[in-house]
């Protein structure tokens, strides 16, 4: 070398081990999809959240429930509860909709959590 440094071989074995130990920890949506996918599925998991329609809410003590209807059926749904095929969990409800977390495929293949609502049904009078 004519500066005097040494040169560094880019190939060398111990090198390349190097750069492979060298993992990138799984995304909070990908360890959480892990997670899912080891738990049992809630009813409303079946449908698509296009399909489910909110219908009202309702208030027992402090705690505030939305009524869905997926189907033909109508279900009572809180915080904390999964609705439809993306690992959709609950994480408010007001008069108006329900607020949830989804974990999605990006264009990349990654797991990507995305915030979605669905909005109380403006039914026939």
């Amino acid at each position: 070398d004519a500066q005097g440094k040494p040169f560094v071989d880019p190939f060398r074995p111990s090198r390349i081990e190097v750069a492979q130990a060298e993992k990138v920890a799984p995304s909070a949506a990908t360890a959480r999809v892990k997670q899912e996918q080891d738990r049992a599925k809630e009813p409303l998991e079946a449908f698509a959240l296009e399909s489910i329609q909110m219908q009202g809410t309702l208030t027992q003590g402090k705690e505030t429930f939305a009524l869905v209807k997926a189907g033909s059926n109508l279900y009572r749904v809180r915080k904390g509860n999964y609705m439809g095929q993306n690992f959709g969990v609950i994480t408010g409800i007001d008069e108006s909709q329900i607020s949830l977390k989804e974990v999605v495929q990006d264009s990349g293949g990654d797991w990507v959590e995305r915030s979605t609502t669905v909005q109380l049904s403006e039914g026939k009078k």
